[in-house]
């Protein structure tokens, strides 16, 4: 999974998917004919399957992982968030809510966002949520199948 805010579709798939398969594609331990990408604009979502004979998954997930922190941030556009590895099934991101605002949000907005997130977690648990924010104030909570 990666991050390209501000990028349309074409720019994804030009710019991140094709250089993201291109490198997984290096890598024998991964399908080939398993893998599919999902460019949208903003983000790209590779879905990968390894080999029958890969047993310590978790070796290789992190293999790829200190691979594409090595090796990506040159090869990909400037702005580019990630890629990220998530080998951890269970903790899958299934929703992504974005606020945004036309005006800078002071202080007060994390505890908005807290609180929110509060009200949430009543409704239905999620365990693993987590609100993050980088200096354009974007927070990301994951969270469970909604109903």
């Amino acid at each position: 999974m990666a991050f390209y805010p501000g990028a349309d579709e074409e720019q994804i798939e030009k710019e991140v998917t094709d250089k993201l398969e291109q490198y997984l594609f290096g890598f024998e331990e991964i399908k080939k004919e398993k893998t599919h990408s999902e460019s949208k604009p903003g983000q790209v979502v590779v879905t990968v399957e390894l080999q029958d004979y890969v047993k310590d998954t978790k070796k290789f997930w992190n293999t790829l992982q200190h691979g594409l922190d090595a090796n990506m941030p040159l090869a990909l556009p400037r702005g580019v968030q990630g890629p990220y590895v998530n080998s951890d099934f269970g903790d899958v991101v299934v929703q992504m809510i974005a606020v945004s605002a036309p005006v800078v949000l002071t202080p007060s907005w994390k505890t908005i966002w807290m609180n929110w997130k509060t009200a949430l977690r009543r409704y239905r648990p999620f365990p693993k949520s987590s609100v993050t924010a980088d200096r354009s104030s974007r927070y990301l909570l994951p969270c469970e199948k909604m109903y």
